[in-house]
C-alpha cells in the first residue's frame, strides 16, 4: 500500500479481468435476486434507516460478501491500517466474531446522467456522530467506520465525470488515481465527493472498515 498525500492510501492489486469478475459476480446475483439492488441511500444522525434523497446521492447499490478477491482487498486495507496506526478490529479474528464485523461493502452503480454523491463524511470522530449502530445492543453499537475504501472496477474510458475527490489535510480536494483495479483508502472522517456522471457507466466497490471509537 502506497501512502500518498498524507493519509490517503493507494494500491493497484486488481487486473482488468479481476475487476470484470467482481462486476459479473454482483450483476449475476442482482439478476437472480440473491442481492437486492436499490437506490443509493444515506443515513442521517439519529435516524436508523436509509433515506433516499437524490439531491444528496443518486445511483444504485447492492450489498454482499464473498465476492472475488475480497480477502486480498481486505489484506491491503489492513496493511494501510498498520502503516497509519488507525485501529481496526483484529483481522482475521474479526471475520468469525458475530459482534464485530470487520467491513461492510456496497457495489455501486452510476449509470444515469447526473448520478453523484454530494460532499460528506462516512463517519464523524465523536461518539454522538455514530449513526450506524446506535440502535443496537452493546458491544456492536460501539463500532465505528474507521477506514473507507473505494475500488475502481470500471475502465475510466467507459464513463465521463463521476470522479472521486477527497479533501486532504490542507482542506483542498484531490482526485486520486482512477486506474481500473485501483484501491483508494482514507480515514472515514475525511470529506469526499463523487462528482456527477456525464456519460457512460461506472461500477465501483465501496467498503467501510470498522474499529473502536477514535481516541
Amino acid at each position: 500500500m502506497q501512502l500518498i498525500d498524507n493519509d490517503l492510501g493507494y494500491d493497484h492489486i486488481l487486473g482488468k479481468h479481476d475487476c470484470q469478475d467482481i462486476i459479473d459476480w454482483h450483476l449475476e446475483r442482482i439478476e437472480d435476486g440473491t442481492l437486492n439492488e436499490h437506490k443509493a441511500g444515506t443515513r442521517v444522525i439519529g435516524v436508523e434507516t436509509n433515506t433516499y434523497d437524490e439531491k444528496v446521492r443518486a445511483g444504485r447499490t447492492a450489498s454482499g460478501h464473498g465476492f472475488p478477491f475480497e480477502r486480498d482487498i481486505m489484506e491491503s486495507v489492513y496493511h494501510y491500517s498498520h502503516q497509519t496506526g488507525i485501529a481496526l478490529w483484529d483481522f482475521p479474528k474479526a471475520l468469525s466474531n458475530k459482534y464485530f464485523q470487520p467491513v461492510s461493502w456496497q457495489f455501486t452503480i452510476y449509470k444515469d446522467q447526473g448520478d453523484h454523491f454530494l460532499e460528506h463524511k462516512d463517519q464523524d470522530v465523536t461518539h454522538h456522530g455514530n449513526a450506524y449502530f446506535k440502535g443496537l445492543d452493546a458491544p456492536r453499537k460501539f463500532q465505528y467506520r474507521k477506514i473507507s475504501c473505494s475500488i475502481q472496477l470500471s475502465d475510466p474510458a467507459d464513463y465521463e465525470g463521476c470522479q472521486l475527490q477527497i479533501r486532504d489535510k490542507r482542506e483542498s480536494r484531490m482526485s486520486p488515481p482512477n486506474t481500473q483495479g485501483s484501491v483508494i483508502v482514507f480515514p472515514s472522517f475525511a470529506d469526499h465527493i463523487v462528482t456527477p456522471l456525464t456519460s457512460g457507466t461506472r461500477y465501483a466497490m465501496v467498503g467501510w472498515f470498522f474499529g473502536p471509537q477514535w481516541r
